[in-house]
């Protein structure tokens, strides 16, 4: 069974990720949850910048190459 300690860091790890995630800046992460220095909420805010990168360079490894739809549906170069 988890601590309380354990508990509570487990919440505010998810917290500032998520917030991260949804676009809080490291100013903002630092109110929200007490930070006095920017150290945490860069570790958090460079997370969400890798998952976002992630997402949009694995679009690339399909055959289409993430390149745009054309108004039919199609592939533009199909």
């Amino acid at each position: 069974m988890a601590s309380a300690t354990g508990s509570a860091h487990g919440l505010r790890k998810a917290g500032a990720a998520l917030a991260a995630e949804n676009g809080a800046t490291e100013r903002q992460l630092m109110a929200i949850f007490g930070w006095t220095t920017m150290k945490e909420a860069s570790r958090y805010t460079r997370a969400a910048r890798q998952k976002v990168l992630a997402a949009s360079g694995m679009k690339l490894l399909s055959r289409e190459g993430g390149r745009p739809e054309r108004e039919d549906g199609r592939n533009s170069n199909s």
